[in-house]
């Protein structure tokens, strides 16, 4: 059985940037949307209750990678510079989990390498 929509995953979703693009990827009805943050952003980003929000503190290492096994599409907004040195290997870390496991078609990475 196929799915009937791509999956897209928008990482670090309280980015100022994942507003527009995530009402417009609802507005295009193409994917299925993943929302992660570390905050709690469900009721600030929108109220569908077809997307799915995931709240991930990447230090903890608890998540379940099951989720992220469909993602055929990765689009990153972790800010980086707003990371210390030890959130930036968690977050790699738990980048990578997540590559391994999705084998995505696209991958956007911004912010990745600020320091």
């Amino acid at each position: 059985m196929s799915k009937l929509k791509s999956t897209i995953l928008v990482l670090g979703a309280s980015s100022f940037l994942t507003k527009p693009l995530i009402k417009n990827l609802e507005y295009e009805n193409l994917f299925e949307i993943i929302c992660q943050s570390r905050s709690d952003i469900k009721d600030s980003i929108s109220t569908n209750s077809d997307i799915t929000f995931l709240r991930i503190n990447y230090e903890e290492k608890k998540y379940e990678l099951k989720i992220f096994q469909n993602c055929d599409y990765i689009i990153n907004f972790v800010n980086a510079s707003e990371l210390n040195q030890y959130e930036i290997l968690n977050f790699r870390r738990f980048l990578e989990h997540v590559l391994t496991i999705s084998n995505p078609s696209l991958i956007h990475i911004s912010f990745l390498t600020a320091f």
